[in-house]
């Protein structure tokens, strides 16, 4: 009997797998989801707040009491000069100017890293309307270099960076679970893409 536990979770009679397990594995990863759903909540909610608005004055100073650091103390910004009060640990900008570098920092990268962005979004909207793309992006650059950026619905040279990608059956008209494979996609200019919709082409 010392070999089975009941489940925490699920109240399953289940044999153990390690001598201190108390929740069976498909429970412990729902309650892996949700544990990462409150600190993505958390975190979210955190974002471009100071020390003192998350933590409170007596919070703040506990924290930073090992490292040293004084809060209030008056400093320049390192872009634009003006006099600032520090509110942070490693703070150096005031808080338009962290937001001008985080936006040039995210358009830099969006411009080195195209094909990843495009890759993620279509995963998103894959996850969105429950569909399965069974085709790797090394595929998918393969079938983009074929066209040699020339649109094949229209047969205009638009260039492979231009090329986006559609789906032949659409993902809006997609049963739950359908799984596209490279042959179920196309790549096709953003006017054809628009003109396209969600039509289904005999």
């Amino acid at each position: 009997m010392k070999d089975f536990f009941i489940c925490r979770g699920c109240l399953s009679y289940k044999k153990k797998e390690t001598p201190r397990q108390r929740t069976c594995s498909i429970c412990k990863k729902i309650v892996k989801k949700r544990l990462c759903e409150k600190n993505r909540k958390r975190m979210n909610q955190r974002k471009g707040k100071t020390y003192i608005e998350i933590f409170g004055k007596k919070g703040a100073e506990k924290l930073l009491k090992n490292k040293k650091i004084s809060l209030n103390k008056i400093i320049s910004c390192e872009d634009c000069g003006e006099k600032i009060i520090r509110s942070g640990t490693s703070q150096f900008l005031c808080k338009i100017c962290s937001k001008k570098r985080d936006s040039i920092a995210k358009k830099n990268y969006i411009k080195n890293n195209r094909e990843k962005c495009k890759d993620f979004k279509r995963n998103r909207r894959a996850k969105e309307h429950n569909i399965i793309h069974d085709f790797s992006s090394k595929e998918w650059l393969n079938k983009l270099g074929q066209t040699n950026g020339i649109c094949p619905e229209c047969n205009k040279f638009i260039g492979v960076e231009n090329l986006e990608l559609d789906h032949i059956h659409p993902v809006s008209k997609a049963e739950n679970g359908r799984v596209y494979t490279i042959d179920d996609v196309q790549p096709l200019c953003k006017s054809c893409n628009a003109r396209k919709g969600g039509r289904i082409k005999k």
